[in-house]
């Protein structure tokens, strides 16, 4: 069955996760742990710290901010080459002197992860460097969403190819990523979501004010969008069944109770007979008016109640406003 179309207010929460405060940061970083990522497990999962390599005699004159001799050390390690020196010190000097507010983040196991680092800088026997993270790596934003690297810009994703350590990010890419954890929208994609709620409110009205044989319709539709197969339409032999419907790739077996006004009774009614045919793997019920249907929620996981303003989502997400428009008309 097609998902519901989410929106994401800047106030929402997700899976009722409280939210958290939001961050404001003076600056934004992106760091690589280790070479291929060697750092990233044992820095996130266990350590909670960012790490850095560049391994070099040179650590107390960093912290000293002795530049001038870590580039002179750096100089002749890289053969004279002031392009590649430059960016070294850069990268050394950004993880010694950037203050506790600056977000670090970076990518592991197809998630972004980001953090706020302590100042003080500790050498390991290995010659690497880490600070401390300020409590722990996050992997989700103040209201507790996954920041999965689909879901992100391409413009943030692209920074994980970066083949340095440690790098700015332009402007518009930083503001994005604290609005990102956030949950704040820019204005643009703020009024597609308030757009979208106006249309999922109308297309609701819409349904509503259907024929009970277009309201039919438009279910078969739904579901034959969503890639169900109909075996048979029982409605006129078998009251219990609207709809006896097959998912082709995991065949499974659902059969779809279609009410134009439906009631919790009629629901608990339907459950009962859905129970009792054990060849079912799921129930569908739809309906498009009744208030109480619309607010249950079902303890199995194979039993789906369809109504109000979720019925209203899923209509949109298999397109087919413009036909219950053509049908409303």
């Amino acid at each position: 069955m097609p998902q519901p179309v989410h929106t994401r207010a800047g106030s929402s929460n997700k899976n009722d996760v409280p939210m958290s405060k939001a961050i404001h940061p003076t600056d934004v970083r992106f760091i690589k742990l280790g070479r291929r990522g060697t750092w990233e497990q044992s820095s996130i999962e266990h350590d909670q710290v960012i790490r850095l390599g560049y391994t070099s005699p040179l650590h107390d004159e960093s912290l000293a901010g002795n530049w001038k001799a870590v580039t002179k050390h750096w100089l002749a390690k890289r053969k004279g080459n002031k392009s590649t020196t430059t960016s070294d010190v850069r990268q050394i000097r950004d993880f010694y002197e950037e203050p506790e507010t600056t977000l670090w983040f970076t990518f592991y196991a197809r998630q972004l992860w980001w953090c706020f680092a302590k100042k003080q800088v500790r050498l390991l026997d290995d010659g690497s460097r880490v600070r401390a993270v300020k409590g722990q790596w996050q992997s989700t934003d103040i209201a507790g969403g996954a920041l999965n690297i689909e879901t992100l810009d391409d413009r943030l994703a692209k920074v994980g190819m970066y083949r340095g350590t440690i790098c700015a990010v332009q402007p518009q890419v930083a503001e994005y990523l604290v609005r990102r954890i956030n949950c704040e929208q820019s204005p643009d994609v703020q009024k597609a979501v308030d757009t979208m709620a106006q249309l999922r409110d109308a297309v609701e009205v819409l349904i509503r004010g259907m024929h009970w044989k277009d309201f039919e319709l438009l279910t078969d539709l739904m579901f034959s969008r969503a890639g169900f197969q109909r075996l048979d339409v029982l409605g006129k032999t078998t009251k219990a069944i609207d709809l006896d419907l097959v998912a082709p790739v995991t065949r499974r077996r659902a059969f779809v109770q279609v009410k134009s006004n439906g009631t919790v009774a009629s629901l608990t009614k339907s459950i009962e007979q859905f129970n009792d045919m054990p060849q079912y793997d799921d129930f569908f019920f739809i309906c498009h008016t009744g208030k109480d249907v619309a607010h249950y929620k079902a303890e199995e996981d194979n039993i789906h109640v369809l109504a109000g303003p979720q019925l209203a989502e899923l209509v949109i997400r298999a397109g087919l406003v413009e036909w219950l428009i053509s049908k409303r008309s």
